[in-house]
């Protein structure tokens, strides 16, 4: 297959792809003209621009069928709304700015449950208006327990799977397809590689390294590692140990030099350039975390309440911003 001008980075390797699709490599029936035209149309990276919305998920963790995802903007919050129902327990939520796909984490947290992945087209703005472009919802991914997800600047997905101890990745073009399990483990908990340890969150830092958080602490992992994105086979990278402290980690969120992680204990810290601090404490169950800009958005699912907090090494107390239920993942949407 070949198409001139259009590549997709993965693993390392350029991928070509034909223009024009068959039925079944395109089962979606999606415009074709919507996909990138050439190799330099990467696109911006998630972290990067000003905030204009907050995406959120809550859930009761006593009841199926609660799961939902709010849309808040960012200069409205009281106008909060929202976008899907229906979900178990939807732990993840990331966003392709180029093509507009939204990704949801549907943990499976009960028993005989698997969890899987989802992909929403999305209509919007970037500025007013983010709304579902259409009915149609595509399966991505089923498995153990997928937990968290991060799209780089190529439109490429990756997630952490908490009980397989994994982290994989699912390319664009298949992303793009709407196909189910095309993804390919770039990392996983081996005797050999035991520095990943029920991992739960991931950031993709310049679409070429990946932050993540382990909320299992041993010896031999750390609190949170990164790893490079590029590998040609499994645990082919080191992995580097970013803070190895005890503790069990939830939600992270990485601003330039700077990462910010909640834990069981309550608290949200702050590490850079190798110094470790308390950024805030007296939380609930402080889970998702998000950062734009100078300013660190909380979600604490036992109160219910969404806080923020300036950026910076200083402690400080958390100012409320939004009170939702149940709320669990907070994501920074930014254009």
């Amino acid at each position: 297959m070949r198409l001139a001008g259009l590549f997709f980075l993965l693993l390392g390797c350029t991928i070509a792809v034909q223009p024009s699709l068959s039925p079944d490599q395109n089962p979606l029936q999606r415009n074709l003209s919507l996909l990138p035209t050439s190799a330099d149309s990467k696109g911006q990276e998630a972290d990067s621009g000003e905030l204009r919305f907050l995406l959120l998920s809550s859930y009761n963790s006593d009841n199926t069928g609660t799961g939902k995802v709010w849309v808040v903007p960012s200069a409205q919050p009281s106008n909060a709304f929202v976008l899907i129902t229906g979900l178990d327990a939807p732990t993840g939520i990331c966003y392709d700015r180029r093509s507009r796909f939204l990704y949801v984490v549907d943990a499976g947290l009960r028993s005989n449950s698997q969890g899987r992945i989802l992909q929403f087209a999305i209509d919007t703005d970037l500025k007013d208006r983010f709304i579902l472009a259409e009915d149609e919802v595509a399966t991505i991914y089923e498995g153990p327990r997928p937990f968290d997800c991060w799209v780089d600047a190529y439109g490429n997905l990756y997630f952490v799977d908490s009980q397989s101890q994994s982290i994989t990745i699912v390319s664009f073009l298949d992303l793009w397809s709407g196909f189910a399990n095309k993804q390919v483990t770039l990392y996983r908990r081996t005797s050999a590689n035991p520095q990943i340890s029920v991992p739960v969150s991931l950031q993709v830092v310049s679409s070429s390294t990946i932050y993540y958080a382990n909320n299992a602490y041993s010896g031999s992992a750390g609190l949170l590692n990164s790893v490079p994105t590029r590998t040609r086979y499994l645990n082919q990278a080191e992995t580097t140990a970013e803070v190895t402290d005890f503790g069990q980690a939830w939600g992270l969120a990485v601003n330039r030099d700077e990462l910010y992680y909640t834990t069981a204990e309550g608290e949200v810290w702050r590490y850079s350039r190798g110094r470790l601090g308390l950024k805030a404490q007296g939380f609930g169950r402080p889970r998702g975390v998000c950062v734009s800009g100078k300013r660190v958005y909380v979600a604490d699912n036992e109160y219910g309440e969404v806080l923020t907090l300036s950026t910076g090494r200083e402690e400080e107390v958390p100012d409320g911003f939004l009170r939702i239920p149940g709320v669990y993942e907070v994501y920074c949407l930014n254009n």
